[in-house]
């Protein structure tokens, strides 16, 4: 994996299934090099919005917090 200014910032190996993970080191433009040895090379550009946007899950609480307002008074 490779930053915005073509370093080497990190070297991928997939697991048994062919997925890997990696924890990139913040929010730039980064590219992935998949090179099978065999002459086979795919290329994958990440965008730092999609490193920046935050990742959401099933146990992300998604009810907004709202402030808490008094009643209105009723004049009689």
């Amino acid at each position: 994996m490779y930053d915005g200014q073509h370093q080497l910032v990190a070297e991928l190996s997939p697991d048994s299934k062919g997925d890997f993970r990696v924890k990139v080191p913040g929010a730039a433009d980064y590219s992935i090099v998949a090179d099978t040895e065999d002459g086979h090379v795919a290329h994958w550009e990440i965008k730092t919005a999609e490193v920046a946007a935050p990742v959401v899950t099933a146990t992300t609480e998604t009810t907004p917090k709202l402030p808490q307002v008094s009643r209105p008074k009723v004049l009689r």
